[in-house]
């Protein structure tokens, strides 16, 4: 059985293959990466949400719903489209710290692409001002005196 753990850091490389793949068809959207792929990692880890309820949270009032154990029997039947979460779950080992490197890994890799994107395609506001200075410019840091 995967950790939770492995089950985000799949959950986020598939949601964000999924968001850049829309990305790339649209041209636009880079800097929502990051929340698509959080995003992919809760939705990865939906089926174990039962159990959360029941064991850590058996005080509050859904917990007869949402904890059952028959919710969580049927979100675990239809397990593979959250990203893979039953394959996942059959496999022998834990798989935690490949999954926490998963999650790091992925998330720099997100915040370097957000870097290295041309600075029109981040700012639109930019590209109408092209050629006229900015509030950035250096004279604007200078000290008086």
């Amino acid at each position: 059985m995967a950790w939770t753990t492995m089950h985000f850091g799949v959950g986020m490389a598939g949601g964000a293959m999924l968001f850049g793949a829309g990305c790339l068809f649209a041209r636009k959207g880079w800097r929502w990466l990051p929340l698509a792929m959080t995003l992919g990692g809760i939705w990865a880890n939906i089926p174990d949400m039962p159990r959360l309820f029941r064991v850590d949270f058996p005080f509050l009032n859904l917990t007869s719903t949402l904890g059952s154990m028959a919710f969580e029997r049927s979100l675990h039947r239809w397990g593979n489209i959250f990203f893979g979460h039953k394959a996942l779950d059959i496999q022998p080992h834990d798989y935690a710290i490949h999954g926490l490197i998963i999650v790091l890994i992925l998330y720099n890799a997100a915040i370097v692409l957000l870097m290295c994107l041309p600075r029109k395609s981040r700012s639109p506001s930019l590209a109408k001002h092209k050629g006229q200075s900015t509030k950035c410019d250096s004279h604007d840091f200078r000290q008086a005196g």
